[in-house]
């Protein structure tokens, strides 16, 4: 629980001053070190393309010889420094700053990221989190206002003002805010272990099925000895959507005629409902036949190919988009058949596809034709309830990370501007 104070407005900032960063930080630079410099292995080049939002990202990793970690000894990061881009620093609306971790230590400190070096009246870890603010965000995107690229300078980011609290307030502050941190960390790393989980479930449960010791080779690979291998059109009916009519456009008003593009498509394999758009009334006579029902499933057939999924209740009858194609007349289980087209054995199939031409786009009898297995019914609805299941304890995970993420944004908005004050 966190203990905090409503102050009065007349002593809302009593014992706390508004500074320039420059008087309680000092604003390192990085090396400009030279490209011919970078080897295969040795110490990692950290730049620009390594600052995430509150974390370092090595997907795109450089490294530089062994020895410059002491040629170059005063450009070496520790953990906990706190390091941000000068070059692009706001990436929509959020600051491009991050704290060095264990495992992001040792490495070299690159031009146009800088390091932050604090006085003794300023706590690097209330600091961090006052530079993940909007109220940063801001002052740092109106001090590049107009430059090309969004370049900012030691001097610029010293010379924005803070609101600083006493330094016990500071820690106390940063103690509250750093909990919540670590419990949105420990929930991320819950959703990305149950997915791995799902995958190798998925994997197991969609080849080797349930409890089962004879096997067979089939045009698939192997699969139980009882289960069988049909085509997808021989499980249901493979039919497209369909454009509005030349000259319509859609509209953004809710006329009752929703109409699903593959934009609206989202990973969790269902349709965010955020910016759907619907269909002019004078045409919808025009399109009927192109309806999708939440019996259904959609698959993705232009340009982003392969997004699978059910429609939600409140799409029911909903028109698709051409570049979606529909699974209606199910006669298989749902929920399995969706599995197996989210899983490697229809995926592969269409990542071929991309290869074959600049704007790929997945023919309808190619679908038809997409060989998948096929247990008992029993045996489909067992497997579907499992990965339900665990589906379910990734959305729970989820939704859990987005409250996390809710409570620190409220909580950086009140605890770093001092409208709610924690008892020291």
């Amino acid at each position: 629980m966190v203990e905090v104070n409503r102050p009065n407005n007349e002593n809302l900032y009593t014992e706390w001053q508004t500074v320039k960063l420059g008087d309680v930080l000092k604003v390192q630079g990085g090396y400009a070190f030279k490209s011919k410099d970078s080897t295969l292995t040795g110490i990692r080049w950290l730049k620009i393309a390594n600052v995430g939002m509150g974390k370092v990202l090595w997907e795109d990793i450089s490294y530089l010889p062994s020895n410059y970690k002491n040629d170059f000894d005063n450009y070496v990061l520790i953990p906990n420094d706190i390091i941000m881009a000068m070059t692009r620093p706001v990436l929509s609306g959020n600051t491009k700053v991050a704290k060095v971790g264990i495992d992001d230590s040792p490495s070299l400190l690159n031009q146009r990221v800088c390091r932050f070096q604090f006085s003794n009246r300023l706590e690097s870890e209330y600091f961090y989190h006052y530079a993940r603010t909007s109220k940063f965000s801001s002052d740092i995107e109106n001090l590049i206002f107009g430059t090309d690229p969004p370049n900012i300078s030691s001097t610029q980011i010293e010379s924005i003002n803070i609101l600083l609290p006493t330094k016990k307030e500071q820690r106390k502050i940063s103690n509250i805010l750093s909990t919540v941190d670590d419990q949105i960390e420990q929930t991320e790393k819950l959703v990305v272990k149950t997915n791995e989980l799902k995958k190798g479930l998925m994997q197991i449960l969609l080849t080797k099925g349930i409890d089962h010791n004879e096997f067979k080779n089939s045009e698939i690979g192997n699969i139980p000895f009882d289960w069988e291998v049909k085509r997808i059109e021989e499980v249901c009916d493979v039919k497209g959507g369909k454009r509005l009519p030349k000259g319509y456009k859609l509209l953004d008003q809710n006329n009752g005629f929703p109409y699903i593009r593959v934009a609206d498509m989202d990973n969790m394999g269902s349709i965010s409902l955020k910016d759907i758009k619907y269909v002019p009334e004078e045409i919808v006579q025009k399109i009927v036949n192109y309806r999708i029902s939440k019996d259904d499933l959609y698959i993705s057939v232009a340009g982003t190919l392969g997004i699978v999924g059910k429609v939600p209740d409140e799409l029911d009858g909903a028109n698709l988009t051409e570049n979606a194609d529909k699974l209606t007349n199910i006669k298989c289980n749902k929920d399995f058949l969706l599995y197996v087209l989210k899983s490697s054995i229809i995926q592969k199939n269409i990542d071929n596809e991309k290869t074959l031409s600049a704007q790929p786009k997945l023919a309808l009898t190619r679908i038809k034709n997409f060989l998948i297995p096929i247990p008992s019914i029993d045996e489909q609805e067992r497997i579907a309830n499992i990965l339900q299941s665990v589906e379910q304890q990734i959305e729970q995970y989820g939704k859990k990370h987005k409250k996390l993420v809710q409570l620190k944004k409220g909580l950086m908005q009140k605890l770093l501007t001092g409208k709610i004050r924690v008892n020291v």
